[in-house]
């Protein structure tokens, strides 16, 4: 996960893979209270690994906020990954 400052129109790029193929991606920004700033799903990129999500919203504060990110394969086995800001 990376590039993301809390900017709307940050993007948040994840790497994801699967001996099936991964047909979904989504992310949640949440600040550290657990409120949701916001969640989407992510756009596959043109090398069919990286997922992109652009944010949406302003992120004012980025202490202690965390990214979770889901992963769907075609099966439907769904993966989870969480990244603390």
């Amino acid at each position: 996960m990376s590039k993301y400052t809390g900017k709307k129109g940050d993007t948040i790029s994840v790497k994801a893979t699967d001996d099936f193929k991964v047909k979904e991606v989504s992310v949640a920004i949440y600040n550290a209270d657990g409120s949701e700033v916001e969640h989407g799903l992510a756009v596959l990129s043109a090398n069919g690994v990286e997922w992109i999500y652009t944010a949406t919203a302003d992120n004012a504060s980025l202490a202690g906020d965390k990214i979770i990110v889901l992963a769907c394969d075609q099966p439907g086995h769904v993966t989870t990954g969480e990244k603390q800001i």
